[in-house]
């Protein structure tokens, strides 16, 4: 045996003598082995905890930074922060903006025999809101599609060429979803009146027009802009009515209520109302339009009339809690589905409104408040069996080539009402022109479905004039809102521009004789600009 070999038999002999002499001894020790096992296990875990916490913050991270560099890349880029855009306007010549067809340029880059660039707008005051400018930052699609405006994706050949001989390159186009012949009817049926004409094709959420008055030129904003925008006098031109200009609604709500009634009136087909010009409750009257009584009334009689005194009636019967609720997805004091400019529609009823406000909110008068746009997405959602597709103004992204790039689609954003309800607000609608307070619109050419409303906003007795439809009522094509803004000129109320309108999209005829020019405050200001 070796020494080694006795030694450890010595220390084995001795702690087996401690063990027999001290079994108590040798108990302590084994626990507390143990619980320093049990630590150490303890110990390891939480570490563990933590590295898989920091692992996963990490992969988030990286995750969230690629996800937002690749789908969210046009936000990035547009953020008035981000350095890069100036990097990549100084490197690439702006690309154009389309009408639907493609070809018809909406605005575009020129340059100069200097060298200079130069945007430049071919229809100046027509399409000066909806395209927006490029002047002391961006507005309308011109902000909307700047990702892809400065973004090139032009033939790498050329793209080589042109860093080699130190030119820019060009930028891609942006082909939307605006009918050039639409806009011009709009543009010409709005005339020298102030308001709104929007109209959007039903079954895709495509924005067909979208107008504004009182416009600008685009091509000379530079000459106006601190007289624009230090005197607000001049009535906000830079303001896109159809998305930011809030209004009373007027009878143009009739519609909502009508809706709501139905929700909460199984029985609504048995409605009746016998209308003798006002409507008196709890000492609060309400009267119909220059006092007219209306007679005997069915439910749809009421909204082809457009009875004041009918609807302050139904307003009074309603859960008021259930109907802020179904207004409020309805859109009401909620994000809109659009991505240029615009101001949320508000609807203030609630269960502790007086009678007053519960009456007048009921025909469209009240606190509420709506933009023209959403007006007309209502109108589309009715047309759409109660589908709401999300509006867009985009279709595709061409390069310089002509090669697609992008194609954007029609996407379902809401169903605001069940089929069964969009089809009983399809046939009360279709009364309003057939036999009601519509039939301007009312021909053998196409038959079309609307509201008309007439909405006071100040003490004076001054109205804006409404009107909401779609056409035609079998196969909707189009949907339109039209507002007037008080002191309109030329016609009777909004349904006669929708007329010009229609006809104009669904027939190619119209008699109106059209004016592409607008004499309005724009003149005025350029004219003294120059002088």
């Amino acid at each position: 045996m070796s020494e080694l070999d006795e030694n450890e038999l010595k220390i084995y002999d001795s702690l087996e003598a401690a063990t027999i002499d001290n079994p108590n001894r040798a108990s302590k020790q084994a626990k507390k082995k143990e619980a320093a096992k049990k630590a150490k296990q303890k110990m390891n875990s939480e570490m563990m905890a933590v590295v898989y916490f920091f692992m996963l913050l990490f992969f988030s991270l990286a995750g969230y930074l690629v996800y937002y560099n690749t789908q969210d890349k046009e936000i990035l880029v547009n953020n008035t922060y981000n350095k890069r855009i100036e990097v990549m306007e100084s490197e690439t010549i702006r690309g154009s903006i389309l009408a639907s067809d493609g070809t018809t340029v909406l605005a575009e880059t020129v340059t100069l025999a200097d060298g200079t660039e130069d945007r430049t707008y071919p229809y100046a005051n027509m399409f000066s809101h909806v395209i927006g400018f490029t002047y002391k930052g961006k507005s309308g699609i011109e902000k909307l599609a700047n990702f892809y405006l400065i973004s090139s994706n032009d033939n790498p050949i050329n793209q080589v060429q042109n860093d080699l001989n130190g030119l820019k390159n060009q930028g891609d186009s942006v082909v939307t979803t605006l009918d050039i012949g639409l806009q011009k009817a709009c543009y010409s049926a709005l005339g020298n009146n102030q308001g709104s004409i929007v109209c959007i094709e039903p079954s895709t959420g495509k924005i067909l027009a979208m107008v504004s008055k009182p416009d600008y030129d685009p091509n000379t904003l530079e000459l106006i802009w601190d007289t624009v925008v230090n005197e607000e006098e001049f009535d906000s031109i830079l303001v896109n009515r159809s998305t930011q200009g809030l209004y009373p609604p007027g009878s143009t709500f009739k519609v909502f209520t009508l809706l709501e009634y139905i929700r909460q009136h199984k029985d609504y087909e048995d409605f009746t109302y016998d209308c003798n010009g006002s409507k008196s409750f709890e000492g609060v009257t309400v009267n119909c339009i220059y006092g007219k009584a209306h007679g005997h009334l069915t439910l749809k009689d009421a909204l082809a009339q457009s009875c004041n005194s009918a609807f302050a009636t139904m307003g009074l019967s309603l859960d008021k809690e259930l109907f802020a609720k179904h207004c409020n997805e309805l859109l009401f004091n909620s994000e809109l589905p659009l991505e240029i400019e615009y101001n949320p529609s508000s609807f203030t009823l609630k269960l502790s409104s007086d009678t007053e406000e519960t009456m007048q909110t009921a025909f469209g008068q009240g606190e509420t408040l709506m933009t023209p746009i959403h007006n007309c997405m209502m109108a589309a959602a009715i047309a759409n069996d109660g589908v709401l597709m999300k509006p867009y103004l985009m279709q595709a992204i061409v390069n310089a080539s002509g090669s697609t790039i992008k194609k954007f689609s029609s996407e379902k954003y809401k169903t605001l009402m069940t089929k069964e309800e969009a089809s009983v607000l399809t046939e009360y609608m279709t009364a309003v022109i057939t036999e009601g307070t519509g039939t301007a619109l009312k021909t053998n050419d196409y038959t079309a479905a609307g509201k008309t409303g007439s909405a006071e906003h100040d003490n004076t007795g001054s109205h804006h004039s409404w009107f909401i439809g779609f056409a035609p009522v079998e196969d909707p094509q189009i949907a339109i809102c039209v507002l007037l803004e008080d002191g309109y000129t030329g016609y009777h109320s909004a349904v006669d521009c929708a007329r010009i309108v229609l006809d104009t999209y669904l027939t190619g005829d119209s008699d109106y004789t059209s004016s592409d020019s607008y004499s309005g405050i724009y003149e005025e200001l350029t004219h003294a600009a120059t002088e």
